[in-house]
């Protein structure tokens, strides 16, 4: 088998319907063998059904896993997939039809390369407000990479890593003992209070790369994202950045070199008052730059103070 296409999901079985008509357009060579993997993380949805009418339309394998939690879905994936290269992608997604093709290609152009990656944009599902497409061409508050239309190697951690939208990794990685840290990343149904952001496919890059091992960037390996309209509110983008804070944080991707305060560094409060107080000044009488600007950095740092948090709390126990 060449390629195991795994596409984990919980609870959004119409997400999924879409993601599997996208897939069943795919124009794959005739000399790439390929299956599709779809491990429901115990939905109690129409999961399992959706999956069940797909059957012979695509070689597809369903797969239940009670444990919850990504991280546990993805390496129960890995265990249960066949491919020489896993092919990572979400249920809210569109893919397009050379999008396979591109990575078997790939792969077998650059032998050395152990993990690969692509773009993955944006298809908003409503109509965004006027501060929002002012700024769309810097805010992140839904996952997109575009690194460009020129291919790269990825050699060490000083690079942006791939999403686990669009990322395919070599099944020798796995063979060698590495594994989806089931202690991070999503677990169960969305609450603000949960952090969702990928930590596990940060992870697992960041071990490939310590392993010695290099990525390869694909700009012609191109996903859409479907995102939805209450993406496009000053509720989501804080929450959103608040998250990358804390997995940052927790991660140990933040200057600690200060004094620190309850496990977290002093800095960070200040950071955060400072931009509320911004904000409260800018909001209405500035352009939306500068009040977004604010709001972003308060709750950047928001979520920072969480993560320290987390850290010391864990450090404890």
């Amino acid at each position: 088998m060449d390629i195991s296409v795994v596409i984990c999901s919980y609870n959004r079985c119409d997400d999924l319907l879409r993601a599997l008509e996208t897939l069943s357009n795919s124009v794959v060579p005739k000399e790439c063998k390929w299956e599709l993997i779809i491990v429901d993380n115990n939905s109690q949805d129409d999961t399992k059904s959706i999956c069940q009418t797909f059957q012979g339309r695509l070689p597809l394998h369903y797969i239940f896993e009670a444990q919850q939690g990504k991280s546990c879905a993805l390496n129960r994936a890995v265990k249960e997939a066949s491919g020489d290269l896993l092919l990572f992608t979400d249920d809210d997604v569109d893919v397009t039809e050379e999008w396979i093709s591109e990575y078997f290609w790939a792969v077998k152009r650059n032998p050395m390369i152990m993990y690969f990656g692509g773009k993955i944009l944006s298809s908003w599902q409503g109509k965004p407000p006027k501060w929002f497409v002012e700024n769309s061409d810097w805010l992140q508050v839904n996952p997109r990479l575009n690194w460009g239309e020129k291919q790269f190697t990825i050699t060490n951690m000083d690079r942006n890593f791939f999403l686990g939208a669009n990322i395919a990794i070599r099944r020798a990685i796995f063979e060698v003992g590495l594994r989806y840290n089931d202690k991070i990343g999503p677990k169960g149904q969305f609450q603000e209070g949960n952090a969702r952001h990928g930590a596990e496919e940060l992870d697992i890059q960041k071990m490939i790369l310590l392993h010695g091992h290099c990525g390869l960037y694909l700009p012609t390996a191109i996903i859409y994202h479907r995102d939805p309209i209450h993406r496009m509110t000053e509720r989501y983008l804080r929450y959103y950045y608040a998250q990358m804070g804390e997995m940052d944080a927790f991660a140990g991707n933040v200057d600690r070199s200060s004094h620190m305060w309850f496990g977290v560094p002093r800095y960070l409060f200040r950071k955060l008052l400072q931009n509320i107080m911004l904000y409260c000044v800018t909001r209405w009488i500035f352009p939306s730059k500068f009040w977004l600007n604010a709001e972003i950095k308060a709750a950047g740092a928001f979520g920072e103070i969480r993560g320290f948090r987390r850290r010391f709390k864990s450090a404890q126990l």
